[in-house]
């Protein structure tokens, strides 16, 4: 399952457009509040699948769900950190999106079969263990910090797509299923 939201409007009013996407089917749901609501309405609470997000703390909830963060958020704001960074604030944005840039080397192996579903799973736990000594000692700038303590709270949610072959490493599929919605509001 993938997940997405954006704003909306009722009435000319604020509501939110929340998007989910499995593999065969996308259900939409309007609420005027950006919360779980609509998430623990469709799922459950106990749902306990794979479930691809752009990092909103709200899906953080489903305590029983595997968690793929979205490399397609990350890297740009690995990316900013660099543009904003100077001297050795530079070495941790660069190190964390060298990092998630191989998770997608080592799947494109996996799909081309240089790689087996079980070295994916190896690598993906030496990535996590690069990763975990690379947020322990982020260059003292704030921004890294925060970028930091984000990966932190989410190690085990940053090389899924590596461990269960077939999942997203993006939220592309709900970030696609919220366009034509978004189209057709506008028309």
């Amino acid at each position: 399952m993938v997940g997405d939201e954006t704003g909306w409007r009722v009435n000319g009013r604020g509501a939110w457009l929340h998007a989910f996407v499995g593999l065969n089917t996308t259900c939409y749901e309007v609420d005027a509040t950006r919360s779980i609501g609509p998430a623990e309405r469709l799922l459950g609470i106990d749902w306990s699948g794979i479930f691809g997000h752009d990092g909103w703390a709200v899906y953080d909830k489903f305590t029983s769900a595997t968690h793929q963060q979205c490399f397609a958020h990350l890297l740009p704001r690995c990316d900013s950190l660099i543009e904003i960074g100077t001297g050795g604030a530079l070495a941790f944005p660069r190190g964390v999106k060298d990092l998630l840039l191989a998770g997608f080397e080592y799947r494109n192996r996996f799909r081309s079969d240089e790689m087996t579903a079980h070295g994916m799973k190896v690598m993906a736990g030496r990535l996590t263990m690069k990763m975990w000594k690379l947020v322990g000692h982020p260059e003292k700038h704030a921004a890294n910090e925060r970028f930091a303590k984000f990966l932190e709270n989410h190690l085990n949610d940053l090389f899924t797509f590596l461990h269960h072959p077939g999942a997203d490493a993006t939220n592309w599929r709900g970030e696609q299923a919220i366009r034509p919605a978004v189209v057709n509001r506008k028309v």
